[in-house]
This record gives structure tokens, C-alpha cells and sequence, in this order.
């Protein structure tokens, strides 16, 4: 079936562990018939130790950021089992809220999937999560680790 008429659920990762578990959410609704998952990683700051750059130009430190983050994604995604043709790579750069808010609208998703990890600013600003469920017009699955009693853990 060609990808248009499929329903499409957007994942999106910042490589986190919760990101990871999220992942592993969505197994049950990639069993859908006619679904595809977008795999989606936005870089906000090329220079984060995750891309491992060593070069001082702004074109080559992007340029290698998306290589390395297409690379994590397929290796997540090969690691879960995901088979190649159930989804599709996108890589953005930018501010990751409005970056997943876009795609979601232009490639019309049924819903997006993400983890809630609260890092450095985030917790005093707002999180990419907390904004994204507030300005969607799909639904949005959020899958953090804590729980009351302890960790969840999804095999």
C-alpha cells in the first residue's frame, strides 16, 4: 500500500531512555493494519556530545549530526525489531517542539508518541513534551519512567 494512505504515527526521540520506551509503546499500534512509523529526531544544538563532532564548520558539524542521528535511529529502530519498510527517517534541525508540531501537521499523523525526560532548563521553561500535548491537533502518547511505587520497565 503506498505510504499516503497509510496512517502514520510520529515517534519522536532525543535518544533518552524514556524516548526508548516510548519506542517499545508503540509495538502494539505498529501491528495496525496500513500504519507507518515516522522515526523522527530534531538537532537543536549540533554541538551536543550525542553527534560526537570534531569539525569547526557550521555546515559539516550539521551535516555530520544528521548522519549520526539516522544512524541511532535505524539502530534503535533495528534493535526493537522495527522492519525496514514499517517506517520512514526524519531528521530536522531546529527547535524540537515546533519541529514535531510541523511534521506532524504536514505529514497529517494519528498521533505522536514521545518520551518525557526533563533535562537542565527544561524543568525551569517547560518541556518539548508538555508543549507538544498542549498545541497538537493529534493525539499524543507520552511514556515517562516513573511510577509510584519504582521504574517501569517494558520488554
Amino acid at each position: 500500500m503506498e505510504e499516503a494512505k497509510k496512517k502514520k504515527m510520529l515517534w519522536s526521540t532525543d535518544f533518552s531512555e524514556t524516548s526508548l520506551l516510548a519506542l517499545k509503546a508503540t509495538r502494539f499500534l505498529r501491528t495496525l493494519p496500513d500504519s507507518i512509523l515516522l522515526a523522527m529526531h530534531c538537532i537543536e544544538n549540533p554541538l551536543d556530545d550525542i553527534y560526537e563532532t570534531a569539525t569547526t564548520s557550521t555546515v559539516k558539524m550539521i551535516d555530520h549530526a544528521r548522519e549520526v542521528s539516522r544512524k541511532k535511529l535505524e539502530k534503535m529502530l533495528s534493535e526493537i525489531g522495527v522492519p525496514e519498510k514499517g517506517y520512514r527517517l526524519v531528521v530536522k534541525v531546529g527547535d524540537p517542539a515546533e519541529k514535531i508540531l510541523k511534521v506532524a501537521e504536514e505529514e497529517k499523523v494519528a498521533s505522536i508518541i514521545m518520551g518525557k525526560e526533563s533535562k537542565g532548563l527544561e524543568r525551569l521553561m517547560g518541556s518539548v513534551s508538555e508543549y507538544v500535548v498542549n498545541r497538537a491537533k493529534c493525539p499524543v502518547l507520552i511514556v515517562g519512567q516513573r511510577v509510584k511505587n519504582g521504574w517501569i520497565k517494558i520488554d
